[in-house]
């Protein structure tokens, strides 16, 4: 085992470090690479911490990006209908607009917007809803 010496500032701090090459391989604790061996060392460290600091803004940054960035949506208008029966509400739209035109059929009634409808009219198609759910 090799015992080199390493100073900062005033002190001195004594590390083992069982081999060179395992300085740059993390194996030994991250501070000793704080305190410069020579000044070519201590040049590749800037630079590499700079690398590292940069890729991990990167890595932290790339996920908050991702989740803040508005999805686009599509323009449309959200219609809710009240039953007043069940006492529920429904979104109106084209699944809603499919069970009515079936509810239609199935009852042999002509085509027509359930806005047109009657309240009785609605009421039995709340009914028909509410026993034939998707």
């Amino acid at each position: 085992m090799k015992y080199v010496r390493v100073r900062a500032l005033t002190y001195s701090l004594y590390a083992a470090i069982p081999d060179r090459k395992y300085l740059n391989r993390g194996i030994v604790f991250h501070f000793l690479s704080w305190f410069p061996l020579n000044m070519e060392e201590t040049e590749m460290q800037k630079v590499r911490r700079y690398i590292r600091g940069a890729l991990l803004t990167a890595a932290l940054a790339v996920p908050v990006a991702l989740v803040a960035a508005p999805v686009p949506q599509e323009a449309q208008v959200q219609v809710r209908v009240y039953d007043s029966e069940h006492k529920d509400y429904h979104n109106w739209d084209d699944h809603e607009n499919a069970a009515w035109i079936r509810f239609q059929d199935e009852n042999h009634r002509k085509h027509h917007e359930f806005t047109k409808a009657d309240k009785k009219e609605q009421a039995e198609y709340w009914n028909w809803r509410h026993s034939h759910p998707d």
